[in-house]
């Protein structure tokens, strides 16, 4: 079978669905709606490109060297600072930074940091990127730091960690912007690129670099270059040992927003979607679906495919813990999209083939499908488990059953244990779906 054969089946398998109740549903409009956001979103990174372009070729046309000096003193920073921000800017981040690093450890001891480098205006206008260095007991580690101003106040966005000397060792934020970043110790890498983005490289010190790339995609091949041009795509991320923030990890806000939807037909924050979508999930299955001959499970895989389509597109949230949550609810609903397609995968549903499997009414092809796997019951249930805990954090309501990052449940490391297995094929639906 090809690598993506199942992709396309599970494509197959959705349009043989019957007609949807769009009060509760998703029509092919709103799927369009979030492929035209993915493209402003790639658009806005093409014209930035663009302008930096444009900026290169204004550097090399200046003829005279007293000009060309002039204008590094004018607009070029020093000591690894942005170089799309003016002194005053910088500085004021700065500030904000320090006296935050010194509020969150003011009590611990051995512990020391040191700010490397700073990107103001990185992605949008009135955010930044720090990437910074801390020694404690557990030695030294590397972290990449993204914040945004708003109401004039600079707020801390997310973090990512980098341990290790492995020159594999990468990691990527979870919510927009997607920063791709790992350490380099290999001195023959001369360019790094995650997806189409080139990545910056920094000097740490000695011969120990690290490297960042803003991607608009949130799933993409890291490729490495060396010096005699040998390429190389980094198709494993390991755990990184220091994927730990030193920021606080359970703050978290609503981010959620409708882009140009006119009329959603779904909770557009995060406390009623959350809500909306466990009683739904935990309620009896849809009777239409029965009465149609659907086995009670199907319910689920079609409200799967509403997490898919909401979540992180629409439904947002920023904050450590709460972020690896949401995310870890969209790898759940990929399983069952999955699950589902492995029990159908035999059926041939392509409408182009003569000599496709014909039914006479949806009872007699849901007869010929193979019974729902264990691995689909159980990602059901733990989307039962991880809705509940998620609405104890937003809404205050319920006990939770300790699948949460959020609320330090003793089950999430069966949580994370379970998503390992088929985690690439999990992974390839988020991407195209």
């Amino acid at each position: 079978m090809k690598d993506n054969e199942w992709v396309n089946q599970v494509v197959d398998d959705l349009q043989t669905l019957p007609e949807p109740d769009y009060e509760k549903d998703f029509d092919i409009n709103k799927q369009n709606n979030i492929h035209d956001n993915l493209m402003k979103f790639s658009r806005s990174f093409e014209l930035k490109k663009r302008r930096r372009d444009l900026m290169n070729r204004i550097t090399a046309g200046v003829a005279s060297i007293a000009a060309l000096i002039l204008f590094c003193v004018i607009f070029i920073p020093i000591s690894g600072d942005s170089d799309n921000a003016t002194v005053p800017e910088i500085g004021t981040f700065k500030e904000y930074f320090h006296q935050k690093m010194e509020e969150m450890h003011k009590q611990e001891k051995n512990y020391s940091y040191t700010l490397i480098h700073t990107e103001l205006n990185a992605v949008q206008k009135d955010d930044a990127i720090a990437v910074f260095k801390e020694n404690n007991n557990n030695g030294e580690q590397i972290y990449i730091a993204y914040f945004e101003k708003q109401d004039n106040q600079w707020e801390w966005k997310q973090t990512r960690g980098a341990g290790g000397d492995s020159r594999i060792n990468w990691s990527s934020m979870n919510q927009r912007p997607y920063i791709y970043s790992g350490v380099l110790s290999d001195n023959s890498i001369i360019e790094v690129y995650a997806g189409e983005e080139q990545a910056k490289i920094i000097t740490i010190e000695g011969d120990k670099r690290f490297w960042y790339a803003i991607s608009p995609l949130k799933e993409v091949e890291v490729m490495i270059v060396t010096e005699n041009g040998h390429k190389k795509i980094l198709k494993e991320v390991k755990a990184l040992e220091g994927d730990q923030p030193s920021v606080p990890t359970k703050e978290w806000k609503d981010v959620s927003t409708t882009e140009d939807l006119v009329a959603p037909d779904f909770p557009t924050n995060v406390k009623d979607y959350i809500a909306n979508t466990l009683m739904h999930w935990t309620a009896e299955p849809d009777e239409n679906l029965i009465q149609e001959g659907y086995p009670p499970e199907y319910d689920h895989y079609m409200q799967s495919f509403g997490i898919l389509s909401v979540v992180d597109e629409y439904i947002r949230v920023e904050g450590v813990d709460l972020e690896k949550d949401f995310y870890k609810l969209q790898m759940l609903a990929a399983v069952i999209q999955h699950e589902q397609y492995e029990r159908t995968k035999h059926i041939n549903f392509n409408p182009e083939d003569p000599n496709r499997d014909s039914f006479e009414s949806t009872r007699e092809a849901v007869r010929h499908w193979k019974p729902a796997s264990e691995r689909y019951h159980q990602a059901e249930q733990y989307i039962t488990e991880l809705l509940n805990d998620i609405n104890v954090v937003v809404n205050g309501v319920g006990e939770p059953f300790g699948v949460s990052e959020q609320l330090n449940g003793d089950k999430v490391d069966e949580l994370d244990s379970f998503l390992k297995v088929d985690e690439a094929e999990t992974k390839e639906i988020l991407k195209h779906l």
